[in-house]
C-alpha cells in the first residue's frame, strides 16, 4: 500500500505542477523553494524503510483513508 500511495502522490504532484505552469499560475519563483525541499524528501524516503516495520498496517491504512477522504472533501467543497 505504501508504494501505491507514493505513486498517487507523485502523479498528483506532477499533474498539479503541470496545470499550474500551463495556466500561468506557476513560475520560476516556485521552482527554487521546491528544489530546496528535495533533501528533506530524500531523507523521508530513506527513513521510511526502517519506520515501515514499526507501524501497524491496519492503523496506517485507516489513517491514509481518513486523510484521503478529508482531502477529497476539502477539494470538492473548494475550501
Amino acid at each position: 500500500m505504501r508504494s501505491t500511495v507514493a505513486v498517487c502522490f507523485l502523479v498528483g504532484e506532477v499533474a498539479s505542477l503541470g496545470l499550474l505552469f500551463a495556466t500561468g499560475q506557476g513560475g520560476p519563483g516556485q521552482v527554487w523553494p521546491a528544489l530546496l525541499l528535495l533533501p528533506a524528501v530524500a531523507l523521508g524516503v530513506r527513513l521510511s524503510r526502517p519506520a515501515h516495520h514499526r507501524v501497524d498496517a491496519a492503523r496506517l491504512r485507516i489513517m491514509v483513508l481518513v486523510f484521503a477522504t478529508v482531502s477529497g472533501a476539502v477539494l470538492i467543497a473548494g475550501l
